[in-house]
């Protein structure tokens, strides 16, 4: 053999090494410059925060209520949430000094995820009339309503929870149920929602907005990177809708209902509804309009079997009981005079609705979900 043929498998060997140096030095190069454009976009990029979040910062705001907002944080998946632990000094007839707890619930204390045996525990979820807004939390008819069960059950512990959030619609409160109500094992879901859904904020609906956000976010091994975020948020366009539309229409607001009871059914969770009355439903004289989720929270009650609490007749002869100011707050909230009476009309409902599951042989027990 020649000593040209002998050093032909050495420059191949030579040849393939060099290729894998050159790969090697690429990889490397690609490794540096997105550590770079990490790092570059970690200190120049900020994720904008959900538009319904800013849109919920402006409305509270030309309420004259925006430091009541300052409370409140982003959140991909509800649009905003309390942050936890958060107090506020009361101005006028706004009473209200604690926020949210550690759990960023309308509470004092925390609650136990897992439900104690001898408990019957009622999970609240709601807009600010829920919450109570503008009151401490013991006018809350949420916190007022457990009283009045401890003392129709005093043989067992009673919570109720408040995880009312002014602004929501119930697309957010569904996702709240879902993703945390659940997690605390409640008998009872106690559903006040209807308020908010019409609200004109962009002609595009809290679906819209939902779907927008998470178009945006990267697929989940690259969510944290602030380099994919950043690249990922330029391929997506906002959607446009010219016509005017609210939050959720009734037809929305009225699915929501069904995907609330199919949860609560499956959970084998009670369900409860509340339908609310504004403070120019309570002072008319003569008809009263009802609005488009005020109807279609009644029809669904009705054609689903859902105990529901209309709070028409106990608010209007309120008002004629009591100067209107002494039970309404404003237009939509209430006094801790009116959640007083929320609570009697709720009270005796849920514990008959106990009643019938121990009777029927439906009470729950705890279980860790």
């Amino acid at each position: 053999m020649s000593k040209t043929d002998s050093s032909k498998p050495l420059q191949r060997i030579g040849a393939g090494r060099r290729w894998i140096f050159r790969l090697l030095a690429i990889l490397g190069s690609l490794a540096v410059a997105v550590a770079v454009g990490e790092l570059v976009c970690r200190l120049a990029y900020k994720p904008g925060v959900p538009i319904r979040f800013q849109q919920g910062a402006s409305v509270f705001e030309e309420d004259g209520i925006g430091r009541f907002f300052e409370k409140m944080e982003p959140d991909p998946e509800l649009f905003w949430r309390f942050a936890p632990e958060q107090t506020i000094t009361p101005s006028g007839r706004r009473k209200w000094r604690i926020i949210s707890n550690h759990q960023r619930l309308r509470e004092d204390h925390e609650i136990p995820l897992r439900k104690p045996d001898n408990e019957i525990r009622v999970l609240c979820l709601g807009d600010s009339c829920t919450y109570g807004f503008g009151l401490p939390i013991h006018e809350t008819f949420v916190d007022q309503l457990e009283q009045q069960l401890q003392t129709l059950f005093p043989e067992k512990s009673v919570e109720a929870i408040n995880a009312g959030v002014p602004g929501y619609t119930i697309f957010q409160g569904i996702r709240g149920l879902l993703r945390d109500g659940l997690n605390f094992d409640p008998d009872l879901v106690l559903v006040c929602f209807g308020n908010n859904e019409r609200a004109m904020w962009d002609n595009l609906s809290d679906f819209e907005h939902s779907r927008y956000l998470m178009s945006i976010r990267p697929p989940s091994p690259f969510t944290a990177s602030r380099l994919c975020q950043f690249t990922w948020s330029k391929f997506r366009r906002r959607p446009q809708n010219l016509i005017a539309r609210p939050r959720l229409n009734a037809e929305e607001f009225r699915h929501i209902l069904g995907r609330v009871k199919a949860v609560t059914d499956k959970q084998d969770i009670g369900l409860m509804c509340i339908a609310w009355i504004w403070r120019v439903q309570a002072i008319r004289q003569g008809p009263i309009k009802s609005s488009p989720t005020q109807r279609e929270l009644l029809e669904f009650c009705q054609t689903e079997s859902v105990p529901v609490i209309n709070l028409m007749k106990p608010m209007r002869k309120l008002c004629k009981e009591h100067p209107v100011n002494d039970v309404y707050l404003d237009e939509l909230h209430p006094t801790g005079l009116a959640n007083a009476r929320i609570a009697e009309q709720l009270a005796p409902a849920i514990a008959s609705w106990y009643e019938d599951r121990k009777r029927t042989g439906k009470p729950r027990s705890s279980s860790p979900r």
